[in-house]
């Protein structure tokens, strides 16, 4: 049993919700929307370097045996980062700026497109 109550004008007001209306699902359709430029920024694997050295220090000091730093572990697992944050709407743009990143520091610069591709199955029957 619903609870009726009474806003200031006087009026019933319902305690029960209204039904939503479901969404249709959006077609699968294939899209394109430009080119992502990212890589690992300027100055994080020094940073990474800093932040080991001064836990080997602590391990040290606990009597721990510290691990050594490798670059190339750290730069395989570092987390990339867009240089811009819109993606590029032209692939020669999104080229430019990766080399353009290369040459201000930026490692393991990657171009990939934004995009997604739906595989269309063939219903139609070929008749001879």
């Amino acid at each position: 049993m619903p609870v009726q109550f009474v806003n200031y004008r006087g009026e019933a007001v319902s305690t029960i919700a209204p039904q939503q209306k479901k969404r249709p699902k959006a077609a699968d359709e294939s899209f394109h929307k430009g080119w992502r430029v990212t890589g690992v920024p300027p100055g994080s694997l020094e940073a990474a370097q800093l932040a080991h050295q001064k836990k080997s220090r602590l391990d040290l000091q606990n009597g721990k045996q510290p691990k050594e730093f490798i670059d190339a572990d750290w730069l395989r697992n570092a987390k990339q980062k867009a240089v811009r944050a819109k993606p590029y709407a032209l692939a020669d743009a999104a080229e430019i700026c990766a080399e353009l990143a290369r040459k201000a520091g930026w490692l393991q610069v990657t171009v990939t497109a934004i995009e997604k591709t739906v595989s269309q199955t063939s219903d139609t029957q070929h008749v001879q």
